[in-house]
C-alpha cells in the first residue's frame, strides 16, 4: 500500500518536498529496487538494502572509515618496510615483505565472517582456543537410580540374607 501512494504521490507531485515526501516512502518500504517517475518518460531507480545491518558508508573513496584507517596503516607499513629493508636485501625481496608485511593490515579492514569484525572473529578464536578448557569431561547422572538405589540395596541385602 505505501508503495502505491508514494508512486501516485511522486508522480503527480509539483513541489520538491513533496517529492522528496513519496521518496521517503517508497524507501521505507523494504523493496530492493523501485522505480520511480522523475518526469515524464524518465526513471530514477533507488537501491535500497533489505538487512538495515548491512549497510555501511562510503566516506573516503568508496570506504568505510574503518577499511580506510586500516588501508592507510598497510600503506605505513609497507613504505615503512621498504625503507628499513632496502639497504639489506634486494628490490624484489622487500617488494615482496612489503605485500606480505601489509596484507594483515589491509585484512584487518576488510574481512567479516559470521558478522564479526577481524579484531571480534580473533578475539573469540582466542577465547575458544586458550581459555577454555580443551579436555570436556562428560558425566552422566542416572537420577531414578540415584532415587531407587537405598531401596535396591535394601533388597540386595533381604536376598543375601536369605541365601545365608
Amino acid at each position: 500500500m505505501p508503495i502505491a501512494i508514494a508512486d501516485t504521490v511522486f508522480t503527480t507531485a509539483e513541489n520538491e518536498s513533496t517529492r522528496l515526501f513519496a521518496l521517503l516512502i517508497a524507501v521505507s518500504a523494504k523493496k530492493k529496487s523501485k522505480k520511480l517517475a522523475v518526469e515524464k518518460g524518465k526513471l530514477m531507480e533507488v537501491k535500497i538494502n533489505r538487512e538495515i545491518r548491512n549497510y555501511t558508508e562510503a566516506m573516503f573513496f568508496g570506504l568505510s572509515l574503518r577499511q580506510f584507517i586500516f588501508s592507510i596503516c598497510a600503506c605505513g607499513v609497507a613504505v615503512g618496510l621498504y625503507f628499513v629493508l632496502k639497504p639489506y636485501v634486494g628490490t624484489e625481496t622487500v617488494s615482496w615483505m612489503c605485500v606480505l608485511g601489509a596484507a594483515p593490515f589491509a585484512a584487518l579492514g576488510f574481512i567479516k565472517y559470521n558478522g564479526m569484525t577481524a579484531e571480534k572473529f580473533i578475539a573469540a578464536w582466542f577465547k575458544s582456543e586458550f581459555m577454555t578448557p580443551k579436555k570436556l569431561v562428560f558425566h552422566s547422572t542416572n537420577t531414578y537410580y540415584e532415587l531407587m538405589k537405598p531401596s535396591m540395596e535394601k533388597l540386595e541385602k533381604e536376598a543375601m540374607k536369605s541365601n545365608d
